[in-house]
């Protein structure tokens, strides 16, 4: 069977810019990018997970190339999402479900009697190696 016209799905994407930045570096490495279903799944979250997402393909010949790249890109992906302290760079975090009850109640009765209450930004996370909040 002929496999040299062909070509295989080699990632699925939701978010627009990150297809993008994908497509850019497997081009980078001469290899040839298709990109099917972005003027859909670009419209909204929920199109993109109707439509299945923006799928890159790539030549059948060069998905060995392709492979090591996009397990990279999606490894790099997965780090930049876990949260970190900024102080001490720990991912030791736990949520302060108390701080965060007292601000709402505090907001939602100020906006019952008419008051802004509003401080600013709330920080309901807290780190447990060095105690900051943010």
């Amino acid at each position: 069977m002929e496999t040299k016209n062909r070509h295989i799905e080699i990632a699925q994407l939701f978010i627009s810019s990150d297809a993008h930045i994908l497509r850019g570096l497997l081009e980078t490495e001469d290899i040839t990018v298709f990109v099917f279903n972005e003027g859909y799944a670009s419209l909204t979250p929920a199109d993109a997970l109707i439509s299945g997402g923006i799928k890159l393909h790539v030549p059948f010949d060069q998905k060995e190339r392709a492979e090591p790249i996009v397990e990279a890109f999606f490894e790099n992906l997965k780090e930049e999402s876990i949260p970190k302290c900024s102080e001490c760079g720990s991912t030791n975090l736990k949520h302060d479900y108390a701080e965060q009850s007292k601000y709402f109640f505090i907001n939602l009765f100020s906006a019952i009697g008419g008051a802004n209450a509003s401080h600013g930004v709330r920080h309901y996370k807290r780190c447990l190696d060095c105690g900051c909040r943010y």
